[in-house]
């Protein structure tokens, strides 16, 4: 089972550390930490956003088409990762 835990204060939404972890029984072993909110950009910021982005996968490529789109984003990866 993944559990996302967002450990700042005050709730959501806002920037801060945020982390994917895989609980099993009693177990607890890291995914992934992450932060969210330091860049500007256009789209809604915020630990719970992030969290929610990576979990769907949205974003296959980090770089634009005129790249070839040949890297991989964190967002994509990250949801593979909770998802296996």
């Amino acid at each position: 089972m993944a559990i996302f835990e967002n450990p700042n204060e005050p709730p959501q939404p806002q920037k801060g550390v945020y982390g994917w972890y895989a609980k099993k029984g009693d177990k607890k072993m890291t995914i992934y930490i992450g932060q969210a909110g330091g860049k500007n950009s256009p789209l809604p910021t915020g630990t719970l956003f992030r969290g929610a982005s990576e979990l769907q996968r949205s974003v296959f490529s980090s770089n634009p088409k005129e790249d070839n789109y040949s890297t991989i984003d964190t967002d994509f990866i990250v949801g593979t990762a909770v998802i296996f």
